[in-house]
């Protein structure tokens, strides 16, 4: 039966319910952000389309081949479930599945992948609560998302005991098919965020982060494991002498030739300084010195220290360890102060990161590790410069910002250099394209723009960019998968989750440098003075205009009262408005977008002067409500 079948009482109780809902859902379906969601799993996924929602996600490429392990985003029943894809490079440059995905794990946190023509490994870590949790508390923190503060006390480990997992590993063939079971590596007790793994003989070797209660209190660590051929943990886990925070990069160099396995991550170690004196107990209240004498003082509690030795921590710093023959680790040793917190891995030997190299001073570097674990950095592939780039700035001299407008006199502001990408990245990967051939994904600052660099390994000339690509969206995570012509992959959306867009490294488009802007600080004190004058109008209303609407309001007593109180509130508003104004005419006539008047505009829709009403009716006090 169709619609226009139907009796018009009876589409009438429909509409309401259904029908005359579809239009406005049809519509909603056209716009960008939804079409660039993907639906389900593709199965052909072409250039700048994506092939899932994921939260974090591993990579590895053999030939025309690659197997993309994921852990699934979105709303969907499987939400947080480790999947594994096998796509296969097509000849127009797409990426085809070469059958559906395969469920690894109902639930998992991270993820790491190792493979190549002979199988490979999958390492992930499945997220649970912690062993002492009851099931009251279980509930309550899945009914309201935290949990009780008695029960956070009673925790030895405290908080970051809801980020405990076991780390796991599954075999897979040369198709990235699973043989075996899963087996459980370690149970770690807290903040088990991370996992890398590598090949060692005839075996892996396997990383993680994890927690540890040290000098009385609960830090960060890394752990490791050697793994046969079943993928069984032989002997027990390997502890690393780290203590402290952990960061982002954790990476597992191969055993070669040349050097055995080793370990790199970031961090930031803490130590015992015994040499240094002890802490001194306050004997009086501190807060006593700033009270005004004769008020009441809430004397502070005593500080919660342990007795003992001083503890400092490092800046976040690269840190490494290798892998001796009667399977413990070398000591840890410390690397260079990073500026931002990630590690590349560009070869068995080498890694990339971003050095910092003063207060705000930073520069991109080539890192080799030795058979003991020892980083030295000893090759600039950006040269040393600002970690944020120049940001271009309006001059704050006195101008006649009232006049009418004119021909710019300075112009617009110059966008930033690709290398500032590249010196300082908020995510980046490098890998082998041929021989001594390296090439750089590199991410903004701003997550708009992925700089594409290349350099000689083999040379001692730095880094030269390619081209620069603009994501559809905002990107948080790049890969790189090596080959004669690498691909690139995105992680774009937000910082919980997002599309895995597939690009390609060759022939990629030359999108148009930043705009980049900070914003002018006059503009900024004369938009907040125009919307805080615009709120006490706007509330000050509430009143006024319900009163000033009554029959008796020329003859009510607190009228002319109200009235003076509006043309003064008026009046601050009409001055705040005239300044934001004429800043943004200025700041237009030099170049900047015209988005600026509007704003202005938008926050100066200022009503009329109220007047005072008369006793026949014929002059109103004209309300605010425009202002709302």
């Amino acid at each position: 039966m169709s619609l226009s079948t139907l009796r018009p009482r009876t589409v009438a109780r429909l509409c309401p319910l259904l029908l005359c809902a579809l239009p406005a859902m049809a519509r909603a379906q056209t716009s960008p952000e939804v079409i660039r969601r993907p639906v389900g799993w593709p199965q052909r996924v072409r250039l700048n389309e994506p092939i899932a929602e994921v939260r974090t996600y591993a990579l590895a490429r053999v030939g025309d081949r690659a197997l993309a392990c994921y852990v699934q985003a979105g709303l969907g029943r499987e939400r947080g479930a480790l999947k594994c894809a096998s796509l296969r490079r097509e000849a127009d440059g797409s990426l085809a599945r070469a059958e559906p995905d395969r469920a690894i794990a109902a639930a998992a946190s991270a993820v790491a992948l190792v493979w190549d023509s002979s199988g490979g490994l999958i390492v992930w870590v499945v997220p649970r609560p912690h062993r002492s949790e009851t099931e009251r508390v279980r509930e309550a923190r899945h009914r309201d998302g935290a949990r009780s503060m008695q029960d956070s006390l009673n925790n030895p480990l405290g908080t970051p005991t809801l980020t405990a997992g076991d780390v796991m590993a599954q075999r897979i063939d040369n198709n990235g098919t699973p043989q075996g079971r899963p087996t459980l590596v370690f149970a770690e007790n807290a903040r088990a965020f991370r996992v890398a793994a590598a090949r060692d003989d005839q075996g892996w070797l396997v990383a993680w982060t994890g927690a540890r209660t040290r000098e009385g209190e609960v830090r960060g660590t890394v752990r490791a494991a050697r793994l046969d051929g079943n993928a069984a943990r032989v002997g027990n886990a390997i502890e690393t002498d780290f203590s402290g925070p952990l960061g982002d990069g954790l990476r597992v160099m191969a055993r070669d030739a040349s050097a055995p396995a080793r370990l790199v991550w970031s961090g930031e170690h803490c130590r015992e300084r015994p040499e240094q004196p002890p802490h001194a107990a306050l004997t009086t209240d501190p807060s006593a010195n700033i009270e005004t004498p004769g008020r009441f003082v809430i004397r502070q509690g005593p500080l919660h220290e342990h007795p003992g030795s001083n503890i400092t921590c490092d800046p976040l710093s690269l840190y490494g360890t290798a892998l001796r023959a009667d399977g413990t680790l070398a000591p840890l040793q410390r690397g260079p102060t990073l500026a931002r917190d990630h590690v590349s891995l560009a070869d068995n030997n080498t890694v990339v990161v971003t050095v910092r190299d003063g207060v705000d001073q930073a520069s991109l570097r080539a890192a080799t590790v030795n058979a003991q674990g020892v980083i030295a950095v000893n090759r600039a592939l950006v040269a040393t410069g600002a970690i944020a780039p120049a940001l271009p700035q309006v001059t704050s001299a006195p101008t006649t910002d009232d006049a009418a407008p004119s021909a710019s006199r300075v112009g617009p502001p110059q966008p930033p250099d690709r290398t500032q990408a590249l010196r300082a990245p908020v995510a980046i990967d490098v890998v082998t394209v041929r021989g001594a051939q390296r090439a750089i994904a590199a991410l903004s600052s701003t997550r708009g723009r992925v700089t594409l660099a290349r350099y000689d390994a083999s040379a001692s000339a730095a880094a030269t960019v390619s081209a620069s690509v603009q994501p559809v969206e905002r990107a948080y995570e790049v890969s790189l998968l090596g080959g004669e012509a690498p691909w690139l992959f995105l992680r774009v959306g937000i910082a919980a989750g997002g599309p895995l867009v597939f690009a390609a490294f060759d022939n990629a488009p030359d999108a148009p440098a930043e705009q980049v802007w900070n914003g002018d600080e006059r503009l900024r004190t004369h938009l907040l003075r125009a919307r805080a004058a615009r709120a006490v109008v706007t509330d000050f209303d509430h009143t006024f205009g319900p009163v000033s609407a009554r029959r008796d309001a020329a003859t009510n007593p607190s009228m002319p009262g109200l009235v003076n109180s509006m043309r003064r509130m008026r009046v601050r508003w009409v001055d705040a408005c005239d300044a934001l104004q004429a800043r943004a005419r200025f700041l237009v006539r030099r170049g900047l977008d015209r988005d600026l008047e509007t704003l202005a505009r938008q926050q100066c829709e200022i009503p009329p002067e109220p007047v005072m009403p008369t006793a026949d009716g014929a002059a109103a006090a004209p309300s605010a409500q425009g202002a709302q």
